[in-house]
């Protein structure tokens, strides 16, 4: 084999691994949107497709079935606010700033109102 030809079989073997570590991905992508923790799902979709380029399916496969295992032991989160990656938080009311007295305080120099 020469020069050029190992060169198109390492081209070929990193975007076939990058391929198949993209598929593994999808089961922790998946089980991390139907858990509420996609921002672990999506964490296990990068790490399976980096290792799927590093060494195929042989370590893609693995991964995605820990990161899959993690997902499910550590199961759905406590608040609805734990996901980063929600689309619902654009929907959510800003929170209200807290309205100020109707008199200055006289302890408080710079909070005062003008005149």
């Amino acid at each position: 084999m020469n020069e050029q030809q190992q060169m198109t079989f390492l081209i070929g073997a990193i975007i076939g691994g990058l391929i198949a570590g993209s598929l593994c991905g999808l089961l922790p992508l998946g089980i991390g949107r139907w858990k509420n923790r996609l921002t672990l799902g999506v964490s296990g979709l990068i790490a399976c497709t980096l290792s799927g380029a590093a060494l195929g399916i042989l370590l893609a496969g693995p991964v995605a079935i820990i990161f899959a295992l993690i997902i499910v032991v550590i199961g759905e989160p406590d608040s609805a606010r734990a996901n980063a990656f929600d689309p619902t938080h654009a929907l959510d009311a800003p929170p209200v700033p807290p309205s100020l007295p109707d008199e200055p305080d006289p302890g408080n120099p710079y909070r005062s109102f003008p005149q």
